[in-house]
């Protein structure tokens, strides 16, 4: 991986993964929007927002939105290429995700001076291998490193945003218009009907 040109602190670099995370975040979110608009219609519907949450794994909601989205636009080249671009990019970025929460921060210090600091994925798990310096060299993350990763986390929200808005957009505007790929076939999805009236005298 690339190198830093001047030394960071140890402080410097949990600011930079706090940072990545809470952008990671900010990812989820735009993705639960996206769950929502495309399995029922509506921005804001509690009951989805709650299930989207309920599962812990990113990796099972990220499948479980994949699925939706692809029903809901299949038929529908353009939202189909653009989409799979983006579930490609959350499956890799999700990976990088990981390695980010669950590593640690590495000083190295001579005669009591700070010489060194990387990140180490995944450090605890091979902290032998990683103290001996004889494997994961290619895996410590820099200052630097860590900086593109925020800024392509940033991109892929922006991007998983765009996508939302141009869904909710083109839906709201009008249930027949046409589609990005030149159809005219309505959407498919319906807004969530009203529960059926119970008679009192009934139940």
């Amino acid at each position: 991986m690339t190198e830093s040109k001047s030394t960071p602190s140890p402080d410097d670099f949990s600011r930079l993964i706090g940072s990545a995370l809470t952008m990671w975040a900010q990812v989820e979110y735009a993705h639960c929007c996206i769950f929502q608009t495309v399995a029922s219609g509506v921005l804001g519907n509690g009951a989805l927002m709650k299930a989207y949450w309920a599962v812990i794994s990113f990796e099972a909601r990220q499948k479980m939105v994949d699925a939706a989205v692809r029903e809901t636009v299949s038929g529908h080249d353009e939202y189909l290429r653009i989409w799979t671009n983006l579930n490609n990019r959350l499956i890799r970025k999700n990976k990088i995700r990981n390695k980010l929460a669950h590593g640690t921060i590495v000083p190295t210090f001579e005669s009591g001076q700070l010489v060194d600091v990387y990140f180490a994925p995944y450090f605890f798990p091979n902290i032998g291998k990683y103290i001996l310096e004889t494997a994961l060299n290619d895996e410590r993350l820099s200052d630097h490193d860590i900086t593109s990763v925020i800024e392509s986390f940033s991109a892929l929200n922006q991007d998983l945003l765009s996508f939302f808005e141009r869904y909710d957009r083109e839906q709201i505007l009008s249930r027949s218009q046409v589609m990005p790929d030149g159809t005219r076939e309505a959407p498919r999805f319906h807004r969530p009907t009203p529960p059926p009236q119970i008679d009192d005298a009934q139940s």
